[in-house]
């Protein structure tokens, strides 16, 4: 039975592989190896891929390391860590010889050194002998001037360089072989003896050219690093796409095997690999960040041109467009991703600054980016130091810069055996148990969002697994920026929507609806979701067929219908049609729900629809702000609206399902006019939109941000 399992296993890893493979997340030569690996492992006993099965592809040997460390030894310039002169003339002296543009200045000399050279041995005119001799004493003169000024200027490092050196002995027979050319003059061609000497020095004298190696040595070293990152790159797809086939894998054991030991013992081999390679691939990133950031590039790039593609199918199927069309269009896909396969296998990473400014949810707020900046510290942490304790209270948020860390902590499991986070402080005494997690988090990642807006404590430690830069943002900061930057979308709503979305992904990824998709599909799935205002909405929330899926974040719900509680973080079930929310609770709860495509398609059109001139609100505000236009008037209301709904009971909760603000005030919502065939947006109207029916754009959602700690 376990051999049974484990055949099963390998099988489901290797579909997983050609599904990444379809969906652009993988190299064609990645999921040949990965393949080959599986088979290969699949024909041993008891065995299974292993984390040094995966780092063999990334562990680069032969003459490419040899070449490369022998050419740096070669360049390397010890003239930054030699003390400068304490003499004022000798420190002028040292600063010239320092200076890339003397080193420029004798590569030319040694240049034109090399024409005359090559004139003399093939040109035996002897019109031009006594030229001859006075060009090689110049040059003479400039390589003796040359070795003076750098002894003088190096002091004995001069001899500590084998260039120097080199030189120093090249200039010796420069000297010897001018002295002779001087002292025998025309005498030396009647000597046999002596004008083989003088040829043989002139022959000599010609291996000062090979200096000229030095200056195109960064260009060799260049190339020998592209094969290498190469290499690489490919070691990192492979790593990479090993590791999503195990999450997806680890989803479906419980289907594939019967025995509680044998599933115990396969749930325990991929959770153990998984993270090995995290880990292995968290240390490659460190010593190589640009080989990661160019296979992460490539893997967007792939993903957003086959969601282009699918959509172009998409958009054929229904007619809008003809065949000719979505021949034309998918010609040009097909281009990029042929210009994908020249893509550098590195990119160099961008200063910690751009990084901080790129926050998902900071991007494109340049008033609350410039006060980041301002607040944020950036720290330095060693090798086992402990950035977060778990049970701490949140102080702050950290973003790491370099390095990798580890994350280690404890669950809530309900009876239902779903992860409920520990930030969220909810669930049932005595139908909980708790669950230990471990995971791996490189640069870019943020620790610490969900702890500061729920105010509870931190659900997991974070250990250095090596040394590492991190900025970090205090917790009053964040408050004072949360509080003072409240113009929709709001700073909160941002960082809510933000981990909503990194909470989402795995749930959505573990319904039926949704089993054979990419957690890439998934994001880009949730990249249309939205906040409702719940404050707005009177503490309930009704809802539709216009809603694709709706997710309960933090907090605690009832169904209306059946009175059941719902805790957070939980996917809706389709079969309830409103929500209802205790409003006594200390945190305001939060709901993301993902309108479904036709409808999002028709409120772009709606919107499309509008006179900008005599609604005087552009497209774009009516596509980024519709949810939160008025969640600032509504935070003022708050209380008042608590004080009113505030139950004795819990069948008070449910017989106050009165009618919504909205309504009271007389606003018909956007989906009725388009229900009732009238695109009509009075100012009131525009002013305070429906939050349901509300189109937001977030940027990219960081990898592995599915503990929010």
């Amino acid at each position: 039975m376990a051999e049974e399992a484990r055949l099963r296993m390998l099988k489901a890893e290797k579909v997983s592989y050609w599904k990444q493979f379809e969906h652009g997340m993988l190299s064609r030569e990645a999921v040949r190896l990965l393949g080959g690996l599986t088979e290969t492992v699949g024909d041993e006993e008891n065995r299974f891929v292993e984390v040094s099965d995966i780092q063999k592809n990334w562990e680069v040997r032969g003459i490419w390391p040899y070449m490369k460390t022998k050419l740096e030894e070669w360049i390397k310039d010890k003239k930054d860590t030699i003390p400068e002169p304490k003499r004022n003339w000798q420190h002028r002296i040292f600063r010239l010889v320092a200076n890339p543009f003397f080193d420029y200045f004798i590569y030319c000399i040694i240049g034109l050194n090399m024409i005359a050279i090559i004139v003399e041995l093939v040109l035996n005119n002897p019109g031009f002998i006594e030229p001859k001799r006075i060009i090689n004493g110049i040059f003479c003169l400039i390589y003796i001037t040359e070795a003076v000024l750098k002894i003088i200027g190096l002091r004995k490092h001069y001899f500590f360089s084998y260039w120097n050196i080199f030189d120093f002995l090249i200039m010796l027979l420069s000297i010897v072989d001018f002295g002779i050319d001087v002292i025998m003059g025309d005498n030396a061609k009647f000597n046999p003896n002596i004008f083989k000497v003088i040829r043989v020095f002139k022959i000599l004298r010609a291996f000062r050219g090979l200096r000229l190696v030095k200056a195109i040595i960064p260009r060799i070293i260049n190339w020998v690093n592209s094969r290498i990152n190469v290499k690489l790159s490919l070691g990192y797809d492979i790593g990479k796409g090993f590791v999503v086939g195990e999450e997806e894998v680890s989803k479906l054991i419980e289907h594939m095997v019967d025995n509680e030991k044998v599933l115990k013992s396969l749930k325990q081999q991929s959770e153990a690999s998984r993270l090995a390679v995290i880990k292995e691939l968290g240390l490659l990133q460190r010593v190589h960040p640009g080989i990661a950031i160019s296979v992460k590039t490539r893997q967007s790039i792939r993903t957003v041109l086959n969601h282009t593609r699918d959509t172009l199918h998409e958009l054929q199927g229904g007619g809008i467009l003809d065949e000719l069309e979505a021949q034309k269009l998918e010609k040009m896909i097909e281009i990029k991703m042929k210009h994908l396969m020249n893509a550098p296998a590195s990119i160099a990473p961008k200063s910690p600054e751009y990084l901080l400014c790129n926050i998902a949810w900071l991007q494109g707020d340049l008033n609350t980016i410039d006060y980041i900046t301002e607040n944020a510290e950036l720290l330095h942490f060693d090798f086992g130091d402990v950035i977060v304790q778990q049970g701490e209270m949140a102080n702050g948020i950290y973003l790491i810069v370099s390095g990798m860390v580890k994350l280690h902590g404890a669950g809530s499991c309900n009876e239902d055996n779903e992860m409920i986070s520990y930030d969220t402080g909810v669930g049932e005494a005595g139908t909980m148990a708790v669950e230990v997690f471990e995971d791996y988090l490189g640069a870019g990642n943020v620790i610490g969002e969900m702890g500061l807006l729920t105010h509870k404590p931190r659900n997991a430690t974070v250990t250095c697994e090596t040394s590492v830069q991190a900025f970090f943002i205090s917790a009053e900061d964040m408050y004072a920026a949360i509080a003072t930057y409240t113009v929709a979308p709001s700073l909160e709503y941002r960082l809510w929507r933000v981990c909503a979305i990194r909470i989402a992904t795995p749930l959505l990824m573990d319904q039926v609806t949704h089993q054979n998709w990419t957690q890439e599909n998934v994001k880009l799935h949730l990249e249309k979701a939205f906040l409702p205002d719940l404050v707005e909405e009177n503490y309930s929330f009704d809802i539709d067929d216009n809603m694709e899926d709706v997710v309960l974040i933090f907090g605690l719900a009832y169904n209306a219908h059946t009175r059941e509680k719902i805790h957070a973080p939980s996917v809706i079930h389709r079969n309830v049609h409103k929500l209802i929310f205790p409003p006594e609770q200390e945190i305001e709860p939060r709901l993301l729900v993902v309108p479904t495509n036709e409808f999002q398609q028709h409120v772009d059109a709606a919107m499309s629809a509008v006179d900008v001139r005599e609604s005087k609100l552009s497209i774009d505000q009516i596509s980024s702000k519709l949810c939160v236009a008025h969640a600032a008037e509504a935070r003022k209301r708050n209380d008042d609206v608590k004080s009113r709904l505030k139950p004795t009971n819990e069948d008070t909760l449910f017989r106050n399902t009165g009618t919504s603000p909205r309504e009271k005030m007389g606003m018909e919502p956007l989906v009725d006019d388009m229900r009732h065939g009238g695109i009509q947006l009075s100012p009131l109207t525009a002013a305070r939109p429906d939050s349901r029916t509300a189109k937001h754009e977030d940027p990219h959602v960081p990898d592995n941000a599915d503990y929010l700690v």
